[in-house]
């Protein structure tokens, strides 16, 4: 299955929900023989590709950081700079954004978790 076909079979879940939707931000991300995909799914359903994107009561904060930061062809260690000081900007500013940093980073060598706990 392609990431994007995962992403609408979600969006169609979601879509079947509308009008008692299921409260979610969704973020679908992967990679297959097309390259590497990045969907966002709103609660009805809705499928956008991107480049980047952030989600939750934070992502106004962190998108702003996202837009003019981002850079095509971005390295794997700046892009997981740039979506910690996004998420700390988000966190910073915005109570219900949570604590600490859960990372999974995914590659063609696998899978990898980081954390990173709250400022103190």
């Amino acid at each position: 299955m392609t990431v994007r076909t995962a992403a609408k079979l979600m969006g169609s879940l979601l879509f079947e929900r509308r009008y008692f939707p299921y409260l979610a931000q969704t973020i679908v991300g992967g990679a297959d023989e097309t390259g590497n995909k990045l969907y966002v799914l709103d609660p009805l359903g809705s499928v956008i590709e991107d480049k980047f994107t952030s989600v939750g009561s934070g992502s106004e904060i962190a998108m702003g950081l996202l837009e003019s930061e981002f850079k095509e062809g971005i390295s794997l260690d700046d892009g997981r700079a740039l979506a910690r000081k996004a998420i700390k900007a988000a966190s910073a500013r915005d109570i219900a954004s949570g604590e600490g940093i859960d990372m999974l980073i995914i590659t063609s060598s696998g899978l990898k978790e980081e954390y990173e706990p709250p400022a103190k």
